[in-house]
């Protein structure tokens, strides 16, 4: 039996968790605005945390996964990557600084979306698509659908998908050794780029 996991699509906009439990699994959409600051963030995502997981629910929830986008698909991207990166911080930090959850892995959208290229210990939630929220919304609708739980959103949909690529990772690996998978995977894309450029 898989434990739950929590897995968060970050943006500003518009937020989507997921708490994956089974027939007890829960999502929601969490709206914010940069404009009023860090600190009002940080407090907002805690209160939108303390919703879905109260401190007496805490015990089970062994892990987290908050989606984060690379250098390597930053670049170029300006404002749009710094903003998906501050809203990625700020969540990673909600979850690691008052929740309680022991371990929170920070994962690249290309990594949950299509694997490791060379470990085949790291599964493609998505893979190769130019669509990839439409499949996370069929996957999701699809999934979810034996427990009544419907996605609202792509967000909530694409949350679910983080938390199960969560659930099917850890049966393998541990969040040290995914974290070394993942540094050779970043180091292999930016070596790519440099080739480009």
């Amino acid at each position: 039996m898989s434990l739950p996991v929590l897995g968060i699509d970050a943006a500003l906009r518009c937020t989507g968790l997921c708490l994956l439990d089974g027939p007890r699994t829960q999502l929601r959409t969490i709206k914010l605005s940069r404009s009023r600051g860090r600190d009002h963030l940080l407090s907002r995502a805690r209160k939108a945390l303390n919703e879905l997981l109260p401190v007496d629910k805490l015990h089970g929830v062994m892990s987290a996964v908050v989606e984060f986008p690379p250098e390597t698909e930053a670049k170029g991207r300006g404002n749009i990557s710094a903003t998906l990166g501050f809203a990625s911080a700020v969540w990673a930090c909600a979850v690691a600084d008052w929740s309680g959850i022991p371990e929170v892995f920070t994962c690249p959208v290309f990594f949950w979306r299509k694997g490791a290229t060379h470990n085949d210990l790291v599964p493609a939630m998505i893979g190769p698509t130019k669509d990839p929220k439409g499949l996370a919304i069929v996957r999701a609708q699809s999934e979810l659908g034996r427990w009544g739980v419907v996605p609202a959103n792509d967000n909530e949909a694409e949350a679910y998908c983080i938390a199960r690529w969560g659930q099917l990772v850890q049966k393998r690996l541990s969040f040290d050794q995914l974290r070394k998978v993942l540094e050779l995977e970043l180091r292999e894309k930016r070596s790519r780029r440099r080739k480009r450029d």
